[in-house]
């Protein structure tokens, strides 16, 4: 009976040493872009357009904000006319030869001219484009759209898809098991069915 048993307890043992096991401790870890950057008001007015939210993929060419700009498209309206007009004076001041009549006129212009410039810079940052692949990390310009806003005032943070890392802090007794290029797998607690793909990169020796 007694080597009966031994065997067995041998044979045991052996299958239990090639039953495939899971070792899974348990860690924080939190996700951060390295690349990021704040969009904000490119001057005081009212947000008329936010079609993004935290999460979100935006594409190259896709509209980010877009600043209420029937103001400035008004003003600028405004602004062309009197030049135009100023235009026509010089013409018939010119033909008068009355000199001082049109060096008068030609500094009008130039003050025109100006106006019209600073109203078509505020007309072309009214609509913030992407010019790449970027993802919204930050901000909550969806919520405020219709709001009033102001100048330099943050409304949206994004990031490179491609500049996320994941920072995994575990105990120490657990890094012999690690090595570099090692492969894994995240999962999101917003996205638990949604297996992503990680990449050991580096170990660090903070003792935290």
């Amino acid at each position: 009976k007694i080597k009966f048993f031994g065997v067995i307890t041998v044979m045991l043992a052996a299958a239990l040493s090639l039953w495939p096991t899971r070792y899974e401790p348990n860690f924080t870890a939190r996700i951060e872009a390295q690349d990021r950057r704040i969009i904000s008001a490119p001057f005081d007015g009212f947000l008329a357009d936010a079609p993004f939210q935290l999460g979100d993929v935006i594409e190259p060419g896709a509209l980010i904000l877009g600043m209420e700009d029937s103001d400035l498209v008004l003003q600028a309206a405004q602004i062309q006319s009197e030049r135009d007009e100023v235009e026509a004076e010089i013409q018939t001041a010119r033909s008068q030869r009355d000199t001082a009549r049109v060096q008068s006129l030609v500094a009008q212009r130039r003050q025109v001219a100006v106006q019209l410039d600073l109203a078509e810079r505020q007309l072309d940052l009214a609509q913030f484009v992407s010019t790449d692949h970027a993802a919204v990390v930050g901000g909550d310009a969806w919520r405020r759209v219709g709001g009033r806003v102001r100048l330099g005032e943050p409304l949206l943070e994004v990031a490179s898809p491609d500049t996320f890392r994941l920072l995994v802090f575990i105990d120490e007794d657990w890094v012999a098991d690690l090595g570099v290029d090692n492969a894994g797998t995240l999962l999101l607690t917003a996205y638990p069915s949604v297996r992503i793909p990680v990449t050991l990169r580096g170990i660090t020796s903070d003792p935290q």
